[in-house]
């Protein structure tokens, strides 16, 4: 009959908390980086709104309709 060893109790909960903490530093990477990308694209979006793009081309780029991506980025409404 095979045994596997146990961990210790302590150990096994040192190892769960060091990959908990990794997965929460991620998390916070992960989210750092889809408020700056969503910052990028809103600076983008107003300087080709500023350089005459159409809402249309705008939408049409970002998988949406003109009137989503107005209502998204327009900041005059």
């Amino acid at each position: 009959m095979l045994y596997r060893r146990a961990e210790p109790e302590t150990l096994a909960e040192a190892r769960r908390a060091d990959r908990v903490s990794r997965r929460v530093r991620q998390l916070a990477s992960a989210y750092q980086a889809e408020q700056d990308a969503r910052s990028t694209i809103a600076n983008i979006v107003a300087g080709l709104r500023r350089d005459g793009v159409s809402w249309q081309r705008i939408g049409v780029v970002l998988g949406m309709t003109r009137q989503a991506a107005q209502q998204r980025f327009d900041k005059r409404r």
